[in-house]
């Protein structure tokens, strides 16, 4: 078993569906169906999910119901004990991807038998003789720096995560123990890729919520990467945590605070979160605006905002 492809859910059936229809139209078109093995792992859905994939069980699918939530993060760590491939893919069950990326990440491990890819979710269109860029692991983070956590791009050895399962169970609860794993594997890895064109795709930012939003992106990601080998090197905290504030927390505020669309982040207290880590002056009067100032002074400022993302990303060669 070449890549095990571990789908975590929870009550969004219709997208599961879609996903799974993709996945197994690929595995029967390139003939993968004995070299791939898909896992999902169902959170305790309420809706149709169980009824939903019965129609993939002839074709492999391995699925299990959790007899009660377990937060997502302990749902990701079961999927990665279950795994059974070389490789492990953790895909989010509203995410998307092209109609070749299967034999295409199949094609990588049987001829760079890389360590760490990561897939790109903008970019060029994808071309039959597309190939990846070979970098080491801090290129990599430093490169794709807070994307690292969008777990549909990220393909691993899966003997680099399952070493780390255990020790990742102290951040449970903070749903980043996955990231935890995926920050030593990277670190540990020998060789690593990124795919030079457009693989994969975020869901939609309506399906994001449920949690408490700045705890999570200000508070136990930032700690995961401070306890993990990279939490060390300067260089890439700085990036890290100046790219999270730029390109996710300010932004996801200022929509919030304008249109509230799509969201749904349970109650909490931003400012108490956004001191733990963010409590430098420059960081301080950024998202203390966000918070609290002028709306329409915030417009202004939010549209200089998006130049500086624009062009730090430019000069810093940054990949999504």
């Amino acid at each position: 078993m070449k890549l095990s492809i571990c789908m975590p859910t929870f009550n969004r059936s219709a997208h599961l569906k879609s996903l799974l229809e993709v996945i197994f139209t690929q595995l029967k078109k390139y003939e993968l169906l004995n070299a791939v093995e898909v896992l999902v792992s169902d959170n305790d859905s309420v809706d149709d999910t169980a009824t939903v994939v019965q129609e993939f069980l002839p074709l492999g699918l391995k699925y299990r119901k959790n007899d009660t939530n377990i937060g997502p993060d302990a749902n990701f760590l079961k999927l990665f004990e279950q795994a059974k491939g070389d490789y492990i893919w953790l895909p989010g069950d509203d995410d998307s991807i092209n109609a070749d990326t299967l034999p295409y990440i199949i094609k990588l491990i049987d001829t760079e038998r890389f360590d760490y890819l990561y897939l790109r979710s903008t970019g060029a269109p994808p071309t039959a003789q597309r190939d990846a860029d070979v970098v080491t692991a801090k290129q990599l983070l430093m490169s794709t720096s807070i994307y690292t956590t969008f777990m549909t791009s990220q393909v691993i050895r899966a003997d680099l995560i399952k070493c780390q399962i255990n020790e990742a169970r102290k951040f449970l609860g903070g749903f980043m123990a996955y990231y935890s794993i995926f920050l030593k594997a990277l670190y540990n890895s020998r060789k690593c890729l990124i795919s030079q064109c457009q693989e994969v795709y975020a869901g939609s930012a309506a399906n994001t919520g449920g949690y408490r939003f700045y705890k999570v992106w200000s508070v136990s990601v930032t700690e995961v990467l401070l306890e993990s080998p990279f939490g060390t090197d300067k260089e890439v905290v700085d990036r890290f945590k100046t790219d999270m504030l730029l390109y996710l927390l300010l932004p996801i505020t200022y929509q919030v605070r304008t249109t509230n669309k799509g969201f749904r982040f349970d109650s909490e207290d931003p400012t108490s979160a956004l001191e733990t880590h963010y409590n430098d002056s420059f960081a301080r009067s950024l998202w203390s605006y966000y918070l609290k100032g002028n709306l329409q002074m915030l417009k202004v400022l939010n549209l200089a905002l998006r130049a500086v993302i624009k062009a730090r990303r430019l000069m810093n060669k940054q990949v999504i």
